[in-house]
């Protein structure tokens, strides 16, 4: 997300891996074209992977390790544990029985 123009783009896959992950890059490098982007990750395998060939036109940025404040979803999670204060919702529940 670009937040001063709010360009934004996104893909979805069924699981992270190093070769999901290289598609998603290689992509996301074609939809930029000529623009740079720095990318803020964290420390998923799947980001560090030895065989990740990063276009020119994405940086990575990698969070430091153990640094759940500088993600943004993690204090969504957060916020929504001490919320629920260990009840489980009934919608997991019927998922897990359907699959």
């Amino acid at each position: 997300m670009e937040p001063l123009n709010r360009w934004h783009w996104s893909q979805t896959s069924a699981h992270l891996n190093q070769v999901n992950f290289q598609q998603f890059l290689n992509d996301l490098s074609e939809a930029l074209g000529d623009t740079v982007a720095v990318m803020q990750l964290d420390r998923a395998l799947a980001h560090r992977a030895k065989a990740i060939q990063w276009p020119k036109n994405i940086i990575p940025l990698f969070q430091p390790p153990h640094s759940p404040e500088l993600n943004p979803i993690e204090r969504f999670w957060q916020h929504l544990k001490g919320n629920l204060g260990g009840r489980e919702l009934p919608l997991p529940r019927r998922l897990k029985a359907a699959g």
